[in-house]
């Protein structure tokens, strides 16, 4: 990409100060919590980035105002007290699983708040709001978003699959595209770059260092141009979905307990993890996700997935992870090109199993009784 970087925009001095007063002398005593968030807070800030305050009082003004003080026009808007008790308390602890994905499928609107409550800067909490949000912990949101995009990611290669099944072109195309801008939206969560929203996704790629080496081959898969008739689709698809897994596998390993700090540079095609597949990571483990089928795997079955295209497959001894992960139909065989067993079963040996054990409750849809 020869576009020259963007240099981070956080907000100026003047529009603190600008801040600081509309919250003492415009509002005074009203206001028990006050932050800024936005674009602006992350340093995503453009031309004509608003100054956002979110603010906890009981006689704020109900819709959004806007007070001016030395030429900024800063925009309040009240926040429900509960809320924030409750965006405090969702950041506590990573606690999704498997059954119980609410943590990170939030609506749009509560996680946009979350993220904009972790990352804001605050400007006033009473004592009794620094109670409340002492346990939230960003770490713990960025969990949070890295599970909620490769879940994403999960369901959109489904419905790549699907389209392709049905002759659906159009759709595997665009599918595959929403597919592969959430990898990396769970890659960039990962490298603790945390932000909701897709207009800012290629600054963001470009500005943090472990993602940097990924921008422009990102940005050429996801700007594809397709043959007249979408001759190639089930080819740029296919890619497409092996590099968002491949982005996936980082994010579940090395990108869980910290921030990935760097990755390997862009390798050209991935041939040997099916496209179909897809690693998230809940609460009480790692699952390894397709269409109708996901398995618990641990993070060693996961590298030697990500690492497949090391290994000759075609004979020889293999390892137990490397059979079972052929078995499963998540690497391409010689026998089995493209979109690996559609009814796998696991070899009877124990060194498999314990590595890779099927659980329903994994898929894509749990498949599990609800009370």
């Amino acid at each position: 990409m020869t576009e020259p970087a963007i240099p981070d925009v956080y907000f100026t001095e003047r529009q603190i100060a600008a801040v600081r007063h509309v919250v003492e002398h415009r509002l005074g005593g009203e206001i028990e919590l006050a932050y800024l968030a936005g674009s602006l807070a992350v340093g995503l800030g453009h031309g004509t980035s608003d100054v956002d305050v979110y603010a906890v009082g009981d006689h704020l003004p109900g819709q959004d105002h806007g007070y001016e003080h030395d030429g900024v026009l800063v925009h309040v808007t009240k926040l429900d007290g509960a809320l924030v008790r409750r965006l405090a308390a969702l950041g506590t602890r990573f606690t999704a699983t498997g059954t119980d994905r609410e943590q990170f499928l939030l609506e749009f609107k509560v996680l946009n708040a979350l993220v904009r409550l972790t990352t804001g800067h605050r400007v006033k909490v009473a004592p009794a709001w620094q109670d409340v949000l002492a346990p939230l912990r960003r770490d713990v949101v960025r969990r949070i978003l890295v599970a909620r995009h490769a879940n994403i990611f999960a369901a959109f290669a489904e419905d790549v699959w699907g389209a392709l099944l049905s002759g659906d072109r159009y759709t595997a195309a665009t599918a595959s595209a929403i597919a592969l801008e959430n990898a990396a939206e769970a890659l960039l969560a990962a490298a603790d770059d945390l932000y909701v929203g897709p207009k800012f996704l290629f600054r963001r790629l470009r500005r943090t260092e472990a993602t940097a080496p990924w921008a422009e081959e990102l940005w050429r898969l996801l700007n594809q141009v397709f043959a007249a008739g979408l001759d190639d689709v089930e080819v740029v698809a296919a890619h497409r979905l092996r590099v968002g897994n491949l982005l996936l596998s980082w994010c579940v390993t090395e990108g869980w307990d910290k921030p990935l700090a760097q990755l390997p540079a862009p390798a050209g095609e991935t041939s040997r993890r099916s496209p179909f597949f897809a690693p998230v990571r809940f609460s009480e483990g790692i699952a390894l996700m397709s269409d109708d089928e996901a398995y618990a795997v641990d993070e060693s079955v996961v590298a030697a997935w990500r690492d497949a295209d090391r290994f000759g497959l075609d004979g020889g001894e293999l390892s137990p992870a490397l059979r079972g992960l052929l078995a499963i139909g998540a690497l391409d065989g010689p026998d089995r090109p493209g979109a690996g067993a559609r009814n796998p079963r696991l070899p009877a040996d124990p060194a498999v199993t314990a590595l890779i054990r099927e659980q329903p409750g994994y898929t894509v849809h749990p498949q599990v009784a609800r009370p």
